[in-house]
């Protein structure tokens, strides 16, 4: 019950937590934890542009919520308990902070020198803005939220949860 404090010291029966992490393991989907990831993903791009748009500067610190969008939507989607649904949101996180602080670079860059996007790629290497403008802090961040990519992406048993899944588990070896 959701007042009720569980028992730790209760002695828990190992096959039956085995049984139960085999039954949570074959209702994870590594397909759709990616689909979820990469709309998180998509979602923490627009919003770091949409904040690099409003405060005309480039704010690494974005990557944090950028990092918290992928590994919602890996948690929601793909319900894993497995370590590549971690692997999965660090990479996917890691690579949305990539694409996220290139774009934002080049719109700020372009903005100062008053020209287009196209203009702006032609004008300078992007590589060149990038060297220019990215220093230690910003790789902490990126790393910080490859982490939380990490970190968070796992799915994690509620303690409301606990009877409906046994409940659910029982039912399924049951027929």
């Amino acid at each position: 019950m959701l007042g009720e404090k569980i028992n730790y010291d209760a002695e828990l029966d190992p096959e039956l937590i085995q049984r139960l992490a085999d039954y949570l393991r074959d209702h994870q989907s590594l397909w759709r934890a990616i689909v979820g990831g990469v709309l998180g993903g998509i979602g923490g791009v627009l919003f770091w542009l949409l904040i690099t748009h409003v405060l005309e500067r480039e704010v690494t610190l974005m990557a944090i919520p950028l990092g918290f969008f992928v590994a919602n939507g890996i948690r929601r989607f793909g319900r894993g308990i497995d370590d590549g649904y971690g692997y999965a949101g660090a990479s996917i996180v890691l690579i949305g902070a990539i694409i996220a602080h290139f774009a934002s670079l080049l719109i700020l860059e372009a903005r100062f020198m008053n020209l287009t996007l196209a203009e702006t790629l032609e004008s300078r290497d992007l590589f060149s803005i990038f060297a220019e403008h990215t220093g230690n802090l910003d790789y902490f961040f990126v790393l910080l939220s490859c982490w939380m990519g990490y970190r968070f992406s796992f799915y994690r048993v509620k303690e409301s949860e606990v009877e409906t899944l046994i409940d659910q588990f029982q039912k399924n070896q049951n027929p």
